[in-house]
């Protein structure tokens, strides 16, 4: 496989652009030409592997607690449009429909994309999601 280079790698995706770590950023990094998207990994409390920097959700989401006390299904619920600000400090993004993805759902997302994950919990991650 040829890589060019300099390799292109999106931190976070477009994070400058939308919601860091989401399917919006990802999808606005490789728009833009992007040859790999940079992504963190927490665990949810039933061991779902969850695309987000932050051990906590307070920063993406605008909640309290840390994403391994929480589940999968609660995570998806949230608003990940709600950490993002512009350059004049609104949030374009809130109410958005902006959520958390799995890792699984990025991979499937962009089967095409390059990926460097950065897996910031402990344990093993599985990529099956049941």
């Amino acid at each position: 496989m040829m890589v060019p280079v300099p390799l292109v790698i999106a931190h976070r995706g477009a994070s400058a652009a939308a919601p860091e770590n989401t399917i919006a950023a990802f999808e606005r990094a490789l728009t833009d030409g992007a040859d790999a998207i940079q992504l963190d990994v927490h665990l949810s409390r039933d061991d779902h592997p969850v695309v987000i920097h932050d051990p906590t959700l307070e920063r993406a989401c605008g909640v309290p607690g840390a994403v391994s006390e929480w589940t999968w299904q609660a995570i998806r619920a949230l608003d990940a449009g709600a950490g993002f600000r512009d350059a004049a400090g609104g949030q374009p993004f809130l109410g958005r429909g902006i959520r958390v993805a799995s890792l699984a759902e990025a991979f499937e997302r962009f089967p095409e994309a390059r990926f460097n994950l950065e897996l910031k919990c402990e344990g093993e991650v599985v990529l099956a999601e049941t």
